[in-house]
């Protein structure tokens, strides 16, 4: 049987899962980290997104003006700036298509130009090589810097940090899917921006995921020791202690029905999460 086609033959060029997307995403979260370093308010977020496979590689809109435009290369094997000439060209020439004279315009590839500040290089005065503290960004560090700026959006929003990982392969998989839907897209209707709202609710969302599974985890290895314990503790009076045991179980005493095997049955048909609450009445919060 053949496999459904993914959408788009181009799609596997340009998605959350290779350097371009992850650029992308690199870039798009340390401007949400100055946007929300600001305070964080999601009105912050109106009207700013990536515009993605449109003008540019990717284009940065802040409150719906261009801030800067992106050519991602991954090359390895060339670092003259003679290789860049038609990507910096177009750079500069769709800078001016969008009338945004004052946006920054960047290369981005995972290793030095060794020529960049010659005096043959006519571009290096209007177009800025992209770094992350001062390095380029190499092809195998790219998914350790999105990570680095992902613990900075999620300690501006008031979550935990030990689920970075997670949330970042959430976030290239939610990149890879957005990219999907806009090349199943016809042309003229297609959408080709990424709100920086959508990316920070998804995160949220993510982490709301993830605390309802820790807790239904947690709540099924309670009602596993609570239900385990107390059976064990049956089984052991009944065999060791009880004089009407009948067939190692214990069925009634001289009342006409045994307490501990008739608790036993209320016990697994109560909620054992409220349960909890009263063994544990000091806990306010956190359940």
């Amino acid at each position: 049987m053949s496999k459904p086609k993914r959408g788009n033959d181009a799609i596997p060029t340009w998605s959350g899962f290779n350097y371009q997307g992850k650029i992308t995403l690199l870039c798009s979260l340390i401007e949400i980290n100055k946007l929300i370093a600001k305070g964080y308010r999601q009105e912050l977020l109106n009207d700013c997104y990536v515009e993605i496979e449109k003008t540019e590689d990717f284009v940065l809109f802040l409150q719906g003006n261009v801030k800067s435009l992106y050519q991602v290369k991954a090359y390895l094997s060339k670092d003259k700036t003679s290789s860049y000439l038609e990507a910096m060209k177009k750079l500069i020439e769709h800078r001016s298509s969008l009338n945004a004279l004052t946006a920054d315009c960047y290369i981005c590839a995972p290793r030095p130009i060794s020529d960049w500040n010659d005096s043959g290089n006519t571009y290096k005065n209007q177009i800025k090589l992209f770094s992350y503290n001062a390095s380029p960004v190499y092809v195998t560090e790219v998914a350790e810097k999105i990570k680095i700026e992902l613990e900075e959006t999620l300690k501006y929003m008031g979550i935990a940090s030990q689920r970075v990982n997670d949330i970042y392969l959430g976030l290239c998989s939610y990149l890879d899917s957005k990219v999907a839907e806009m090349h199943n897209q016809e042309t003229a209707k297609r959408n080709y921006n990424l709100l920086f709202k959508e990316m920070t609710d998804f995160i949220i969302t993510a982490h709301t995921h993830y605390v309802v599974e820790q807790e239904t985890i947690q709540k099924e290895n309670i009602y596993n020791h609570i239900v385990g314990n107390f059976k064990n503790v049956i089984n052991e009076f009944c065999n060791n202690e009880c004089e009407n045991k009948q067939m190692g179980t214990c069925k009634k005493d001289i009342y006409g029905s045994c307490a501990l095997t008739t608790s036993y049955d209320y016990l697994i048909e109560i909620n054992i999460w409220e349960y909890c609450k009263y063994l544990n009445p000091h806990i306010i919060t956190g359940w």
